[in-house]
Parts: C-alpha cells; sequence; structure tokens
C-alpha cells in the first residue's frame, strides 16, 4: 500500500512539473508575440535567447 502512494506522489509531482513547463513555454510565446510584436517563428530561436542570456550578464 504505501508503494502505490509513493508512485501516485512521484506521478502528481512530475505531473505539477510538466503542467509548470507547459505554462512556461505559452507564457514565452505570449510573451514574444502578443507583447513584444515578435513573429512567431522566432519565439523559441536560440539566437535570441542567447541574447537575452548575454543582457541578463
Amino acid at each position: 500500500m504505501a508503494k502505490k502512494r509513493i508512485i501516485i506522489h512521484v506521478s502528481l509531482v512530475l505531473l505539477a512539473i510538466l503542467a509548470l513547463i507547459i505554462l512556461f513555454l505559452i507564457g514565452v510565446f505570449a510573451g514574444f508575440v502578443v507583447l513584444g510584436k515578435g513573429s512567431s517563428a522566432d519565439a523559441f530561436n536560440t539566437t535570441n535567447w542567447q541574447q537575452v542570456l548575454n543582457i541578463l550578464k
């Protein structure tokens, strides 16, 4: 019984992490395209993200 409970808890944690990642990606896309007036094709372009990381350094 304890093994089943652990599996359920681990599954819920993994599901929550997956949901957070998906929501983050949706937020990045919406922010880049809607607020930033960028192209949807460039939202996940690695060159753009490298520039963001360079600015943050």
